[in-house]
């Protein structure tokens, strides 16, 4: 990241105005001027960063390799992680609750493959060009993933997600080579843009009955998808949800011809079964 120290650490994490105060409190200013490892003594002098001088300058540069986050914990603080390019090990306590915003944004070589059980949201960007991260499941807790959560993460293989989820971002999954989910949870009501775009895992979709609306590219590329089944009638389907999908050759749907505008939604090859009963 390019700036001043000042910027870097502005950019690291959401508890900068907090720490800038219990600074101001003991009678120190922080200047552009104040070297990195000076800076990040002072930090580690006052109790709201649990960590060492050595391990925050290793933050501040993105040279660290692992961390552990401290037992009882209930966030990865926004930005905490992002850009920690060499990055490749982070134990995460059980009572961590929220991902936070580009909290691993950019790590590249993080290679965990498992998230704590209590975690109920992964915030926008949290793991974005995350190319190594290997999860084949997700906590059973997760009731949302915002924009961009898991946006290029190549290795990421999950064949199921969890029906506690009621809200899933745009791009959420895009770019997402190896997800092979075959069914969007039953308490997600409407799929964003691009949520599984570049998904070429994916080889059929069941969207169930509680679907209202399908977002424009929402399934875009996705290469491999063949077969489309809707459970119930969406009030709306954008004409690009399914744009370049060119291997689907079916779409079946419980409505009759003309019900949902726009068809065939992108999917230029497919076949329509109208007033599909299963």
């Amino acid at each position: 990241m390019a700036g001043t120290l000042d910027d870097k650490y502005n950019y690291l994490m959401d508890t900068k105005n907090l720490i800038r105060a219990a600074i101001a409190g003991k009678g120190v200013e922080v200047s552009d001027e104040t070297t990195l490892r000076e800076y990040a003594a002072l930090i580690d002098s006052i109790s709201v960063v649990d960590t060492s001088a050595d391990t925050l300058a290793a933050l501040v540069d993105g040279t660290i390799t692992e961390y552990a986050l401290p037992s009882g914990a209930t966030r990865v603080r926004s930005g905490l992680f992002a850009d920690c390019g060499e990055l490749v090990s982070v134990t995460l306590p059980d009572t961590i609750e929220v991902i936070g915003q580009y909290a691993f944004y950019g790590c590249g070589n993080l290679a965990i493959n498992s998230l704590p059980d209590g975690l109920a949201e992964v915030e926008r960007y949290a793991f974005d060009y995350c190319h190594k991260l290997a999860l084949t499941s997700l906590p059973s807790w997760l009731t949302r993933i915002q924009d961009s959560a898991f946006r290029r993460c190549d290795e990421l293989a999950l064949t199921k997600l969890p029906e506690t989820l009621t809200y899933i971002g745009e791009a959420a999954f895009c770019y997402c080579y190896k997800l092979a989910i075959s069914a969007i949870p039953s308490g997600v009501t409407q799929i964003q843009s691009y949520a599984f775009a570049h998904c070429h895992g994916i080889t059929d979709m069941t969207i169930h009955p509680h679907v209202t609306s399908v977002a424009g590219a929402a399934f875009a590329c996705d290469i491999n998808l063949t077969t489309v089944t809707f459970e119930g009638t969406p009030s709306d389907i954008d004409k690009s949800a399914f744009l370049d999908c060119t291997a689907i050759t079916t779409i079946n749907c419980p409505w009759s011809e003309g019900a949902v505008e726009n068809a065939p939604w992108g999917a230029v090859n497919a076949t329509i079964n109208y007033d599909y009963t299963g």
